[in-house]
């Protein structure tokens, strides 16, 4: 985790949810065999919610990317 906060999940408003600080915080999840990406079917499903007005882009919500051999998925 990289300057992340969670909500207290009997808030009603944030719920358990992630809080981002919309310049550097992440969360890096370390590789793993489990989660490479076969031929088979999968899903992803991401929530946002933005401030009303952006003064920068949004970046990347969703990454798994092998610079080396130039495989993956990007969901920016």
């Amino acid at each position: 985790l990289h300057d992340v906060a969670f909500g207290k999940a009997d808030d009603a408003t944030t719920g358990a949810a992630a809080q981002f600080n919309g310049t550097g915080s992440r969360i890096e999840v370390p590789h793993s065999k489990s989660l490479e990406l076969g031929t088979g079917d999968f899903s992803i499903s991401v929530q946002l919610r933005t401030d009303n007005e952006l003064d920068d882009v949004i970046g990347d919500i969703v990454s798994k990317f092998n610079y080396d051999t130039r495989t993956g998925l990007n969901f920016g």
